[in-house]
């Protein structure tokens, strides 16, 4: 049994669209139906997935990598090298986030991804941060109000 084989049948049994397992294991649509075909369409040949796509899937499948090993015919050709597959979309995700994630029912990953998405609405966990009042900035009386609250600010270092 191939890794897609694997990945197929898992995802069959669990009524799990391919979009759906993509998002889970934080790979691609796309490279999940490449898998699931067994064919890298830029050399026509098998696919040879990575390590990390394998730990990946098997997470995704609340799996451990050994098992996902074991299961896999010793015909399936594994990458060692994490270059020669770029196929896979680069993420930043975390693993254990998608554990959690996939042990919840449908109401658990509705309530799950509100909460992540208010987390963006805060400027403290995300990458952007505005200055005060910077959205209101063509308002009325709003650019006299950012200018005092920046006289308001102590330096670092100073002792004022």
């Amino acid at each position: 049994m191939t890794l897609g084989d694997l990945v197929k049948k898992y995802r069959e049994s669990h009524n799990i669209s391919m979009d759906e397992f993509s998002k889970m294991c934080a790979l691609s649509k796309g490279y999940i139906s490449m898998l699931e075909n067994n064919i890298n369409p830029r050399s026509n040949k098998p696919i040879a997935p990575t390590l990390p796509t394998i730990k990946k899937i098997a997470t995704a499948m609340n799996a451990d990598v050994n098992s996902v090993l074991k299961i896999i015919d010793s015909d399936q050709e594994i990458s060692l090298d994490s270059k020669s597959e770029n196929l896979e979309p680069k993420t930043e995700s975390s693993p254990k986030i998608m554990q959690h994630y996939n042990q919840l029912n449908d109401l658990g990953k509705y309530e799950a991804e509100k909460r992540v998405e208010e987390l963006t609405h805060f400027p403290q966990y995300t990458h952007e941060r505005k200055a005060a009042h910077d959205d209101y900035i063509n308002e009325p009386g709003e650019l006299e109000l950012m200018k005092n609250d920046l006289s308001s600010l102590k330096i670092p270092g100073s002792n004022e």
